[in-house]
């Protein structure tokens, strides 16, 4: 078992309903059991989170900060956006 792998017993009707759900995605069913599994346990105080706990109550909003338009920042975040993607190309 240190190696990650472990064999389960699933009921039919688990099986069937995590393998017609694979299909739909286009997982392998293996692939999509773990995801389930892991999300099932996932607990977010296991993880070091590098901008605050995510269970944190964000601080109320500042009515009073500047706000700019939609039309005024558009173009800036779609060139960063093209560049990200540039960047992973």
């Amino acid at each position: 078992m240190p190696d990650g792998s472990l064999t389960l017993k699933l009921s039919d009707e688990t099986a069937i309903r995590i393998a017609e759900k694979a299909k739909a995605l286009g997982m392998p069913v293996e692939h999509l059991a773990a995801m389930l599994l892991d999300q099932h346990f996932f607990d977010t105080r296991d993880v070091e989170w590098g901008n605050g706990d995510p269970d944190q109550m964000l601080p109320p909003l500042d009515v009073n900060e500047p706000t700019h338009a939609w039309e005024d920042v558009k173009g800036e975040l779609q060139a960063q956006r093209a560049g990200a993607r540039r960047k992973r190309a």
